[in-house]
């Protein structure tokens, strides 16, 4: 992509925002970006299928009209949907791996885990959700996963707070 190209996106963006108004363009095009031209077409992304196939129903002819304000040469859009970025998890804290723990022994109940010296305060209702959830259940069922289990006890705000 060339600085040209570059120096065309916002005032295309600004032509289109003209066009449409301040709420649509808001809705449907804040989020759209230029990949790059070639030849005779831009190609834009999205980060949904959903505003794709929307601004390709609704919008196309719009938003081809306004690149060829800008350059008449352009005689197509392609639209795509920009991939999601990966994030990775941080390390599990010490709620989680207890939570794990409960969830891995399904046999180990409340007043097991009080006397072992953990804090129970709202830990019946951390395990109703993750047994209604499936995560662990009295049937012999795969578990689902354990880290949302995790996940659950310490977002929720209850379970044995990390040391």
């Amino acid at each position: 992509m060339t600085s040209t190209d570059q120096e065309r996106w916002p005032r295309v963006k600004e032509r289109l925002r003209a066009e449409v108004g301040e709420d649509i363009y808001s809705s449907w095009f804040a989020r759209m970006e230029l990949d790059g031209i070639e030849e005779d077409t831009v190609k834009l992304s999205v980060p949904t299928r959903f505003l794709k196939s929307w601004i390709q129903s609704h919008y196309a002819e719009k938003v081809l009209a306004c690149w060829q304000a800008e350059q008449p040469s352009i005689l197509r859009i392609e639209l795509m949907v920009r991939s999601a970025v990966i994030r990775t998890l941080p390390p599990k804290s010490k709620t989680a791996e207890t939570a794990s723990e409960l969830v891995g022994n399904r046999t180990q109940t409340v007043r097991d885990y009080k006397s072992s010296g953990g804090e129970t305060r709202g830990m019946r209702s951390v395990i109703s959700s993750i047994r209604g959830a499936g995560v662990i259940s009295g049937r012999s069922q795969p578990k689902r996963s354990a880290r949302s289990a995790a996940i659950f006890c310490c977002c929720s705000g209850v379970g044995p707070r990390p040391s």
